[in-house]
C-alpha cells in the first residue's frame, strides 16, 4: 500500500497517494505518517494544514523514521534563527 502511495505521489496524483497512505498507516506503517504530513504541510491534495503535519512528523519521528527526524531538525533550526 506505501508504495502504490509513492507511486501516486511521484505521478502527482495527490488525492490518490493521500488514500495509499493512509490505509498503510491504517495498518501500522509508521512512514506513511510522514508522508501523510509532507501531503499535508505542501497542500498537495489536501487544504495546508501544518498543524496536522507537524504532529504527524512527531509521531512518525517517535516510531524512528528517518526522514520524520531529519525534518523535525530542520524545523526547529530554522526556527530559532534570528530573522535579518
Amino acid at each position: 500500500m506505501f508504495s502504490l502511495g509513492q507511486m501516486a505521489y511521484d505521478e502527482r496524483d495527490y488525492a490518490d497517494a493521500l488514500l495509499w497512505f493512509k490505509r498503510a498507516s491504517d495498518k501500522d506503517h509508521d512512514r506513511s505518517l510522514f508522508w501523510i504530513g509532507k501531503l499535508s504541510w505542501r497542500g498537495l491534495g489536501i487544504p495546508i494544514d501544518k498543524k496536522q503535519a507537524l504532529a504527524l512528523f512527531q509521531k512518525a519521528a517517535a516510531a524512528k523514521v528517518p526522514e520524520a527526524r531529519r525534518v523535525l531538525r530542520f524545523l526547529s533550526r530554522n526556527k530559532t534563527r534570528p530573522k535579518r
